[in-house]
């Protein structure tokens, strides 16, 4: 049945006066939660501003940590580049170290040969037999040799390790020499020095005779290649032939 206007608005005016027709009407229209909803649109409102909050909270929070993170990077690069400076500083110091140790075993090396020619210089009538002669250094020895070497026409032109004035030492019996390399621990380059060297006073005319003196051998190879080069020798208590007959040369 149809309602007239007059009967809606005293319908609509009962609603508006009476909550328990509102209710009855919602229920009846099944709209009762449209009641709950200003509430929990508030509620929302309120949980949205909570919740930006935090947001806010937590931006702050990363930007401060990024802040930090940037400052331990910072710091991270500087111990970095410190730790570089001082390896660098380490190797520097190893290096400087190393050549200090190579420079004081060279020093000491070169010391214990000098003490060694000396000592060889000083026994050398018993290693070498009766004589004369020593070290370069010494005036008369010195020149006795240049007169000798004076003949060749090549003088000026002599490799070092040819000229018989580096020779460590001189010793001569009638009108044979002997030149002599001295050296703790014999090597080949001692070994060619006296037989190049001997060489060319027996192209001045002289009668020459290479000779080595030492405590060892450096490598054992080296008394062969003393033999090929006809170089005579005493090393430690071994002396070759042709020594001993250099030795015995002049004494009756």
């Amino acid at each position: 049945m149809a309602l007239s206007s007059e009967q809606l608005r005293s319908i609509i005016d009962l609603i508006r006066r009476d909550p328990e027709a509102r209710r009855q009407l919602l229920a009846a229209l099944e709209l009762e939660p449209l009641r709950e909803l200003p509430g929990r649109v508030d509620g929302l409102g309120e949980k949205l501003d909570r919740l930006a909050a935090i947001v806010a909270e937590l931006a702050e929070m990363q930007r401060r940590a990024e802040a930090r993170l940037e400052g331990v990077e910072e710091r991270l690069a500087r111990l970095e580049r410190l730790s570089e400076q001082l390896v660098e500083s380490q190797l520097r110091m190893q290096e400087e170290l190393q050549t200090i140790m190579r420079w004081q075993a060279g020093e000491e090396g070169r010391r214990r040969g000098e003490q060694y020619e000396r000592s060889v210089e000083l026994r050398a009538s018993r290693l070498l037999g009766e004589g004369e002669g020593g070290r370069l250094q010494r005036d008369h020895i010195y020149r006795r040799l240049q007169a000798l070497t004076a003949r060749l026409p090549d003088l000026v032109d002599l490799p070092e390790e040819a000229d018989p004035m580096l020779a460590d030492l001189i010793w001569w019996k009638d009108d044979t020499y002997a030149v002599v390399e001295v050296s703790v621990r014999v090597d080949r380059l001692d070994v060619l020095r006296a037989a190049q060297r001997a060489e060319t006073l027996r192209r001045a005319g002289v009668n020459a005779l290479g000779v080595v003196i030492g405590e060892e051998w450096v490598a054992e190879d080296t008394a062969a290649l003393a033999r090929e080069k006809g170089v005579a020798w005493k090393i430690g208590r071994d002396l070759s032939q042709d020594l001993l007959a250099f030795r015995h040369a002049g004494t009756s």
